[in-house]
C-alpha cells in the first residue's frame, strides 16, 4: 500500500509533467521528511526550488519592465 508521502511524491510527479512547479514544489515539501536520505528525490526537490525562485525573480524583472515603458509611455504622451 502507498503511504502518504509516496502519494504526495507521486502528485508531484504529475504535477511536474503539466509544468504546474508551485503545486509539485508543495508536493515535494509534504514528502521531505520520508524520501530526505534519496539521493534522486533531492536532486528533484532543489531543482523545482530554484526553478520557482528564478521563475519568481523573472517574474518581478519583466513587471517591473513593463512599469518603467509605461511609465515612460505617459511622460512621452504629456510631453508630446
Amino acid at each position: 500500500m502507498i503511504n502518504r508521502a509516496e502519494n504526495a511524491y507521486g502528485h508531484a510527479l504529475e504535477a511536474l509533467s503539466v509544468r504546474d512547479y508551485a503545486i509539485a514544489s508543495g508536493f515535494l515539501k509534504s514528502a521531505e521528511k520520508e524520501f530526505a536520505g534519496d539521493a534522486d528525490f533531492r536532486i528533484l526537490f532543489e531543482s523545482v526550488r530554484l526553478l520557482l525562485a528564478v521563475k519568481e525573480e523573472l517574474f518581478e524583472l519583466e513587471n517591473k519592465n513593463r512599469q518603467e515603458i509605461d511609465s515612460h509611455g505617459e511622460k512621452a504622451e504629456i510631453l508630446g
